[in-house]
């Protein structure tokens, strides 16, 4: 997800498929080291631009899958409630284009930069759905929902702490990847409620 090209080299071979009932864009980056990919900060190129980018290239297969087998297809984003401590300094552009911003390394807050990238999933999400009733298109629903703490290799990248305190914390308060799995085939079963929607422990949230 942090090349573009390999992004578009799979959005091709999948609108080969017979058909395409969702997509479950679950891949992810927690990093606090500045570094950039694709002429963007790596968090924002992997976690939101590439995301977006494979959802809008799949998406008239979404559509041509709703026509022919007349189903309701989705498109689910995993997210975080970190999105919550998110900064807004991080988001304060001042006039200028966001990208910018968040590419600025002086400016650059890393220890927040996962909540953020989280928290402009929500804000894509709200505008694609927005822009998704209002087409012409068939209907396809997407949603961000929030498997919350889970065993991972996402706290073990580069540039990670993988101390004592983060083995403790992960074994007693991670859920399992199977139980924060449930959340995200939640996502992928609801309904128009959910078409837009940020969802925590299976219910929308507001």
């Amino acid at each position: 997800m942090d090349s573009y090209k390999s992004v578009k080299e799979f959005a091709d071979r999948a609108s080969n498929l017979p058909r395409l009932d969702a997509i479950l864009a679950n891949a992810g980056i927690l990093t606090t080291t500045y570094s950039v990919t694709e002429d963007n900060e790596k968090t924002i190129t992997t976690n939101v631009v590439s995301t977006f980018l494979l959802s809008l290239l799949l998406l008239p297969k979404l559509c041509q899958s709703s026509e022919q087998f007349s189903i309701v297809p989705r498109i689910v984003i995993p997210n975080s409630a970190l999105h919550y401590i998110a900064p807004l300094k991080e988001l304060d552009i001042n006039g200028e284009d966001i990208l910018a911003r968040l590419n600025d390394q002086e400016k650059a807050d890393m220890a927040s930069r996962y909540p953020v990238s989280k928290l402009l999933v929500i804000y894509v999400v709200r505008e694609l759905a927005d822009r998704l009733k209002a087409s012409k298109r068939p209907l396809v629903i997407i949603n961000t929902p929030n498997p919350s703490y889970c065993k991972s290799q996402l706290m073990h990248g580069p540039g990670q702490s993988t101390g004592f305190g983060i083995k403790v914390a992960e074994k007693i308060l991670a859920r399992s990847t199977e139980a924060g799995s449930r959340t995200l085939v939640h996502g992928l079963l609801s309904g128009r409620e959910s078409h837009g929607q940020y969802m925590t422990n299976c219910h929308v949230q507001a």
